[in-house]
């Protein structure tokens, strides 16, 4: 192995969306569920990288999907509605985004 290819990091594995159904612990479903408004079956979450925050989407009617970001601390960052599934993760991923600058920015 050269130096350079030492000095190299692998990438972080990027975050993925999974159903309420298939997190790994009842806290981890407690603090989720906790934030659900309508239906803990159509509800996702997205973790961020550093595990500082997370979202969620969730189906409120057929062609309203509502998103929300939160921060470990229990507190919600931001939220919102959109008109499809894969918009509502991109806002959701979007706000997270943007919960990691500002984190990084205040430390």
């Amino acid at each position: 192995m050269t130096s350079d290819q030492e000095r190299v990091s692998p990438a972080p594995l990027a975050p993925t969306w999974c159903s309420f159904q298939s997190l790994c612990s009842d806290a981890e479903a407690a603090i989720v569920s906790a934030h659900c408004l309508y239906s803990l079956a159509t509800l996702e979450v997205y973790y961020s990288p550093d595990q500082t925050c997370f979202a969620i989407i969730e189906r409120q009617q057929c062609d309203v999907w509502r998103w929300a970001a939160f921060s470990n601390e229990d507190s919600t960052i931001t939220e919102g509605w959109e008109r499809d599934r894969e918009d509502a993760k991109k806002a959701a991923e979007q706000a997270l985004y943007l919960c990691r600058q500002n984190q990084i920015a205040r430390d």
